[in-house]
């Protein structure tokens, strides 16, 4: 496999964009107001299988009323690049927590992303893939970090 992403917007009109607490701080820290960024305030309790091991609160990204697209998404352009959720920023990939030491990195299963070619082993280009995906997990892990120990007290 090799991941290049091409830049298609596919993703931001056609899925469903899972945003955490932690994105939706951290959206809100750049001036966007909670009902520019959630559909509703009514969060999806979700015990995902992912590197975090935990109950989430998760909530959808709010959505253009006719096209359906990401409320973010403006001219083929995401207006959040910089501080897109989390979902965004590792997608087409999806990661699942093996064990303490361990996390599986599977592809989305839709098509939905032509960034994805499948080449042979010797041409892929993995090492730096999994680099760029440890430092997406590190940066969310230092946001959370930040995140509970200002909000401790109101959990």
């Amino acid at each position: 496999m090799q991941f290049n992403c091409s830049k298609s917007t596919d993703c931001c009109r056609i899925l469903r964009i899972p945003v955490t607490d932690f994105d939706i701080k951290r959206i809100e820290d750049h001036g966007y107001e909670l009902d520019q960024i959630i559909e509703v305030a009514s969060p999806i309790l979700w015990l995902p299988k992912t590197e975090f091991g935990s109950l989430e609160r998760n909530y959808w990204i709010k959505r253009k009323p006719f096209d359906n697209s990401c409320t973010f998404l403006e001219e083929k352009k995401c207006l959040i690049h910089q501080i897109k959720p989390y979902g965004c920023r590792i997608f087409p990939f999806s990661l699942e927590m093996m064990d303490e030491d361990r996390i599986k990195v599977k592809i989305h299963p839709s098509n939905l992303c032509k960034s994805v070619i499948y080449v042979k082993t010797p041409q892929a280009d993995n090492s730096r893939i999994l680099v760029k995906l440890i430092g997406f997990i590190e940066e969310e892990f230092e946001i959370r970090e930040k995140y509970f120990q200002e909000f401790s007290d109101q959990i």
